[in-house]
């Protein structure tokens, strides 16, 4: 007969592919076909579904016969005028008609003249001109890349076909009299006929980081707006716009080069951006709730929460910044171009930056020049707060001109401010018109933009989470609060600053697990803490979290968990949550990190940075305390399941051979390069440490979690990794030290080391 464990692991392998499969067809290679995809059933009856087919067309274009209508896209916007001081509603929809072309259909209702100011457009090339078997009748070509249609009956309506569709279709309106342009949230308007091709779109970050004359946070922010829907379907362009904007939040790249921007402007494009994430990631979860999410979504998910924890949020007056320094230097009397005055050089060059290109670092500056006041004149709070904040002496010499702004009038920010007490007031409200463009991230800042929009038992536990967020049981409170949010973020033009808060809740959770000492866990605590971390993954990504979610309350719910047979399927549960976590945190890293490293490359990053990037990454999100609650978790369920020695964590190739190095610690031979392939036997590994160069196994007593630097690394090398959980069985393995072996792991998890004759 087969023993019980075999079969457990023969369960648990046919599990992992699945798993991997669900999420490898979402996107890890963009090579991979895409004609079909795993759904994951809503039903927790069943822990995976069934493989549907399902045909990929460009965008959304699945389904539908030829004489079918079906919207693709559509989108309204409300055009404020400046001129005449109305609004204009404009209503946009893309669909495919009778025989497979594509129509969009642009509406208005101002009652004056409207023009279309148009172009065929793609990432790669930019606006390019329509051939004329496509224009509207009355259009009228404007130069060599764009035309303008004029509105008939308050509707402008450009027909292709599918075949020779562009990419997208970019836009501005035009009213006639009185002559007023208005553009889209961010920039130009852009509805796209394609998916977007993440190398066009890698190309284009590149070539405007690399080789840009003029370029800035606002142009930045604008090229990801335009993007963000064709890119929707493709994780790798996604992972393109997100690592961008992360290299744009660890100041990797400039705020500006030659260029100046308005802070009203950068307000508007980041508004834009938010709302349109929080739109896209809201769509998402309608359909993980009707039952029609796809595998794409996880990955959906995860790009538009983490570029939200990376872009300000937008909007508010974006004028009142550069408006309010200003009545703020007059008020109190400080110097203020030819305006006599105090003279504060800091004052005058902050003043400057505010007009020419404020961004989120302006928060940091306000934040150091409110601890600068608050301490009496001490330089060091200044200072300090702004290293604290990631803004270096380096940086802060060449903000503005030392950056390439043009004309900027500021030339670096070296001076310590001047102690005016009298100030400190002013700089806290400047604070607070700052966070309205560039916050999200800020908890209290957040809560009190959405509470009045929640229910009272919502706003309640949101107040409860701000008084005692440092106490021990805040994760269960917010995983508590980021339930009833849900239902708000589910919503098909999303919830900005709902999702945002969202998003801070979550680091909060994080926060208060990172306090936990894990080694000081029972068993039965660091069950309920993986079944608290993995209901927060679920809440954030949806997909196969709740597959494993659902299969870890189940197995709870028995009783048994410490009894043999129970414990094996809790066994078996901990390992879907492993590999679904693996796969995911793997996926994203391996996606992010290829992008950061070629754009890197293109503007000279040290490399150094760029080689941790990606690891860093899925360190920092809570996926990461997950991993380290799995591994905590272990010994205690292998105990009580009577479970064999060995635990992998990376399978590698499945063999590997090399000369036997026993060692006591990983960390004596950090820096080394064997001149040969080794096999290390190492009785400690702390999980922080680099493998050597030649290692080819690392075999270990010590417990390691999945998401280590160790583990990642191990698996991005192609190293086999693994845990002997049996003190006898590693003392045998010692007999091989100084010679050849082989290390090889099983289908169903065993590891065999076993010498070989060396080659002659």
């Amino acid at each position: 007969t087969i023993p019980a464990i075999s079969a457990v692991r023969m369960h648990l392998i046919f599990l992992r592919c699945l798993v991997l499969a669900h999420i490898f067809v979402s996107g890890f290679g963009e090579g991979t076909p895409r004609s079909f995809h795993l759904r994951f059933p809503q039903s927790t009856k069943t822990i995976v579904g069934c493989v549907e087919k399902r045909v990929q067309l460009p965008m959304k274009l699945r389904g539908g016969g030829e004489d079918e209508r079906k919207t693709l896209d559509s989108f309204s916007h409300e055009l404020q005028s400046r001129a005449k001081g109305d609004n204009v509603l404009v209503n946009v929809e893309v669909a495919k008609i009778t025989g497979n072309i594509l129509e969009c259909k642009i509406s208005t209702n101002c009652p004056d003249k409207m023009w279309l100011h148009w172009a065929f457009s793609s990432g790669s090339t930019g606006w390019f001109a329509p051939p004329d078997e496509f224009l509207p009748e009355g259009t009228k070509r404007v130069d060599e890349k764009a035309v303008q249609s004029p509105f008939k009956n308050n509707e402008l309506v450009v027909r292709v076909p599918l075949k020779q569709a562009p990419e997208a279709l970019s836009f501005v309106f035009k009213r006639e009299s009185p002559e007023e342009w208005f553009n889209g949230p961010g920039g130009d308007f852009r509805v796209n006929f394609r998916p977007a091709d993440p190398d066009a779109i890698g190309n284009l970050v590149v070539e405007r980081e690399a080789r840009a004359s003029h370029w800035s946070i606002l142009d930045r922010v604008r090229l990801v707006n335009e993007q963000l829907k064709a890119a929707s379907e493709s994780p790798h362009a996604l992972a393109w716009l997100y690592t961008l904007l992360r290299f744009q939040t660890l100041k990797l790249v400039p705020l500006s080069r030659s260029s100046n921007y308005q802070s009203k402007d950068l307000a508007h494009a980041q508004d834009g951006l938010s709302r349109g994430l929080a739109a896209l990631y809201g769509r998402r979860a309608i359909a993980e709730n009707s039952g029609d999410a796809t595998a794409v979504d996880l990955w959906v998910r995860t790009y538009c929460r983490l570029a939200l924890a990376s872009v300000p949020r937008g909007g508010g007056n974006g004028d009142s910044v550069r408006l309010e320094i200003l009545d703020i230097m007059r008020r109190n009397g400080i110097k203020e171009g030819h305006r006599p005055g105090i003279e504060d050089r800091f004052l005058e060059d902050w003043h400057q930056k505010l007009h020419t290109c404020c961004a989120p670092d302006d928060l940091a500056i306000a934040s150091a020049y409110i601890a600068f006041l608050e301490s009496g004149g001490d330089a060091e709070a200044y200072w300090g707060t702004l290293r604290a904040e990631g803004l270096t002496w380096e940086y802060m010499c060449g903000i503005g001109g030392g950056k390439g702004s043009a004309n900027s009038g500021v030339s670096g920010m070296r001076a310590t401010p001047m102690f005016l007490p009298q100030m400190l007031n002013d700089i806290k409200h400047l604070r607070w018109t700052l966070m309205q463009l560039h916050g999200g991230a800020d908890l209290d800042f957040l809560i009190t933009k959405v509470a009045d929009g929640l229910d009272g038992e919502l706003r309640g536990i949101l107040y409860d989470i701000q008084a005692h967020r440092h106490e021990w049981w805040i994760p269960g409170k917010v995983t508590e609060a980021r339930h009833r949010l849900a239902g708000y973020l589910a919503n098909e033009h999303g919830h900005r600053d709902g999702l945002m808060l969202d998003v801070a809740l979550e680091t909060w959770f994080k926060v208060g697990l990172d306090k936990v000492n894990l080694g000081s866990l029972s068993g039965d605590d660091a069950f309920e803490l993986i079944v608290m971390a993995l209901d927060n993954q679920a809440l954030s990504f949806g997909g196969a979290y709740h597959q494993a979610l659902a299969l870890m309350r189940a197995v709870k719910s028995r009783g048994d968990r410490w009894e043999r047979d129970g414990a094996r399927r809790v066994k078996a549960a901990l390992e879907l949550a492993s590999i679904t976590l693996q796969a995911h945190m793997d996926g994203l890293h391996d996606q992010v990190q290829a992008k950061a490293e070629r754009l890197g490359r293109e503007i000279g990053t040290d490399a150094g940075l760029l080689s941790r990037l990606g690891e860093e990454l899925v360190r920092g999100l809570p996926g990461f305390i997950l991993g380290q609650l799995l591994a905590a978790v272990d010994p205690h369920v292998r105990n009580a399941a009577g479970l064999g020695a060995w635990e992998v964590i990376s399978s590698a190739r499945g063999s590997a051979e090399g000369r036997v190095e026993v060692l006591e610690d990983l960390a004596s031979v950090q820096g080394r390069a064997w001149d040969a392939p080794r096999v290390l036997l190492v009785t400690r590994v702390g999980g922080t440490e680099d493998i050597p160069a030649g290692t080819v196994a690392v075999i270990t007593r010590s417990a390691t979690d999945l998401l280590s630097h160790l583990a990642i690394r191990a698996r991005n090398q192609g190293v086999v990794l693994a845990t002997c959980h049996d003190e006898a069985v590693f003392a045998g393995l010692r007999a091989l030290a100084n010679g050849p072996a082989r290390v090889t792991v099983s289908p169903a998890g065993e590891v065999v080391l076993a010498a070989v004759t060396e080659a002659a």
